[in-house]
């Protein structure tokens, strides 16, 4: 139980997993597809909630005596009394429920809904330790990931003891420089599912709050997994004279107090954060806009990431062409390239970038001066 499963094909959507008969589950069969596109579905093995594993073809396990009463709303029978007969004729032992094994009880973490997943289906997910290479950060905060994935045996063992209370993360800083990643990352490296969710999806009251913020933090100390809330901007704010906005901070840090797990905050407002939330944070680490050197090392990786056949000298271009880029942006003008050369059968030269920025709303800068290229337009971006 608990462990991560990578998934195609289809599933069964599980209205009510924690029900003692879920037959209506097997019956309806609500068809969803897994996952579209190349990507696999990220799975959690929940079955350990289930109270009685029984997933068959009708409660009471009177088959016929179910398809007898079908037949009667029909016209194969005349009278009523006929099925009654044919009923009651029928051994009560004729047939015997059998659980349905081949079917697993899996939550889907995207989709974030239980669903009823053939095994046939599924894989175990293979972690990739290796991203920690594409995770773009100032050497502190690297280190600080290392710390932390070093010292996973001892946080865990304070957590069992019931002694730390759970370990939280905040990442603070303007969107698209790392926050989201260094949690992905972190998971990928400790072998752990990384369990994702927005804030708007908590509700919109306080109680709502509490009651989705508890199934949450239930579900991954189960699984052992990550918790990512992304966008906590709302949980963590500065408390002052709102009451409505001090209740919900009151009320998540209350929550957070039960939680012996490990998570991570995202949040955009750097200077706006209440104290008691980041004096129960084990790190709180700021982001900031990746430099020149960042910036050229983020466009060596993402542009082979998209296979884009690109030279240092034009990596070194590109970082000093856009000098406001984010990570995300970057990841962004890159994919984006790379649709644009496959389509138009072009090769990704500057030209090429600056004319897709524009779909990007990226300011461009000053590029180094390359007398082989013909003058610059900086008032369009483009070359003459």
């Amino acid at each position: 139980y608990g462990a991560q499963f990578s998934a195609r094909g289809t599933g069964f959507y599980a209205e009510d997993p924690g029900a003692t008969h879920r037959d209506s589950d097997w019956s309806r069969k609500d068809v969803v597809v897994l996952t579209s596109g190349e990507a696999e579905a990220r799975l959690v093995n929940d079955e350990g909630i289930l109270a009685n594993r029984a997933l068959t073809l009708d409660a009471t396990g009177d088959i016929l005596g179910l398809y007898l009463s079908k037949a009667a709303k029909s016209n194969r029978y005349d009278a009523e009394d006929e099925v009654k007969r044919l009923r009651a004729a029928l051994p009560k032992d004729l047939f015997t429920q059998l659980p349905v094994h081949a079917y697993i009880l899996m939550f889907h973490l995207d989709l974030h809904h239980y669903l009823w997943v053939h095994v046939d289906e599924m894989r175990p997910y293979r972690y990739q330790p290796e991203l920690k290479k594409k995770l773009i950060l100032p050497r502190e905060q690297t280190d600080l990931i290392d710390i932390l994935t070093a010292e996973m045996d001892v946080l865990m063992d304070d957590i069992v003891a019931g002694k730390s209370g759970g370990t939280t993360v905040l990442c603070a800083g303007p969107p698209g420089v790392g926050k989201t990643l260094t949690a992905e990352v972190y998971s990928e490296i400790i072998g752990r599912p990384l369990y994702r969710v927005h804030s708007g999806q908590l509700g919109l009251t306080v109680a709502a709050m509490e009651a989705a913020l508890k199934d949450v933090l239930t579900r991954a100390q189960r699984w052992g997994a990550v918790v990512l809330i992304d966008e906590a901007d709302v949980y963590i704010k500065r408390r002052d004279d709102n009451i409505a906005m001090n209740a919900v901070v009151g009320v998540f840090l209350r929550v957070l107090e039960y939680f012996n797990g490990l998570l991570f905050l995202t949040t955009n407002r750097v200077d706006d954060i209440d104290e008691a939330i980041v004096s129960r944070c084990i790190a709180l680490i700021k982001f900031h806009p990746p430099d020149a050197e960042a910036r050229r090392r983020i466009w060596q990786v993402m542009t082979a990431q998209f296979a884009l056949e690109v030279t240092p000298a034009q990596i070194a271009e590109l970082a000093e062409l856009f000098p406001a880029a984010s990570g995300r942006d970057i990841k962004g003008l890159s994919k984006l390239v790379s649709k644009f050369c496959h389509q138009k059968k072009l090769a990704p030269t500057l030209d090429v970038f600056k004319r897709c920025s524009v779909f990007r709303g990226m300011d461009i800068g000053a590029p180094p001066a390359d007398p082989g290229d013909g003058p610059i337009n900086h008032a369009q971006g483009i070359r003459p």
